[in-house]
């Protein structure tokens, strides 16, 4: 029985982050893909995609299953130096918020 306990407390919490599901930030400048990405991962037209930058705005949160683990995958708004958009600007922060404040989050960077 020590053992097994020993064993739980060890193992970093990983039981927990795979019950609960890794968070996975797709985050990258505008129309790189990013929407288009969480859609095919989704298998599903979760997020509007369109040639007009700023499309997303809002963070979009896709559950999945990879292999029998949960995903949570976010799409985020494109990530630019500047803007006087006040509504891209909010995109922009909710976006650096979703990977900046998760301890569990794995970003997943796309460039053009």
């Amino acid at each position: 029985m020590i053992l097994e306990i020993q064993s739980h407390l060890s193992d970093g919490r990983r039981g927990e982050i795979l019950r609960d599901g890794v968070h996975v930030a797709i985050i990258g400048p505008p129309n790189v893909g990013k929407s288009t990405m969480l859609n095919t991962l989704a298998r599903r037209e979760a997020a509007i995609v369109s040639p007009i930058s700023g499309t997303t705005r809002d963070v979009i949160e896709v559950k999945i299953s990879l292999g029998g683990y949960p995903l949570i995958i976010s799409d985020t708004a494109g990530i630019v130096s500047s803007t006087t958009d006040i509504i891209e600007k909010e995109g922009i922060n909710r976006a650096k918020n979703r990977w900046l404040k998760k301890s569990r989050t794995i970003v997943l960077l796309i460039q053009d």
